[in-house]
This record gives structure tokens, sequence and C-alpha cells, in this order.
């Protein structure tokens, strides 16, 4: 396989996901669904992202403990309102806005593992 075809490959697999996901415009989808049609290589890949999606789907569904829900919520509970301001005192001032600032923590954490 050549660099330019390596590369292309390259930017066709970035947008498997946002396929599966129904994220992408027809005018991104159609190209990659062709491609993947003349390329084993991305076939290869489409299928591997079609089976781990349908394997983490099978996978039962976990509920969290009340305790480590109150243990996350704790640590990031919101600063004294005088040092906050403006978009980052609405971010925590909910319970959903510190969950969400969790979870993208969490995220961060888990991609900079790899």
């Amino acid at each position: 396989m050549s660099g330019n075809s390596k590369n292309k490959c390259a930017t066709f697999q970035e947008l498997i996901d946002a396929r599966l996901d129904g994220e992408l415009a027809e005018s991104e989808a159609g190209p990659l669904d062709a491609h993947i049609a003349s390329c084993a290589a991305c076939a290869e890949e489409y299928k591997l992202a079609l089976r781990l999606r349908a394997e983490l789907q099978a996978l039962p569904g976990l509920r969290c403990p009340d305790t480590v829900t109150e243990r996350v919520f704790a640590e990031v509970a919101p600063p004294a309102p005088a040092r906050m301001k403006g978009f980052f005192a609405g971010l925590f001032a909910t319970p959903a806005g510190r969950l969400r600032f969790a979870a993208a923590a969490a995220a961060v954490v888990i991609l900079e593992e790899d």
C-alpha cells in the first residue's frame, strides 16, 4: 500500500465511528461507504467496529453504587461562588453540570492512558 493510500485509508477510518453513530452527512457517508466497498483493509476495520459495537451493547448494564456517585459529586463540588464567574460558575452550579465535568475529566484520563 502506498503512502498516499495509507493516508486516504486513515482519513476514512477516522470516519467509521461517526458513520456507525449516524453522525455523518450523506456527502461524507457516501464516499466512506464506497471506499469500504473497494478497500479490504477498511472493510475489515468497519467489520471490526461493528463487531466491537455489538459486543459492547451485549454487555449487561451496571448500576453505579450510590456511595460512588456521592464520592464523585463530593470531589467536583462547586467552589466558593465568589471565586467562580461566568461559564465556569454555571458549569458547577448543578449536579448535572458537575457530573458532566466529572465524565469529561474521566474521558481525558482514559484518552491520556492510550
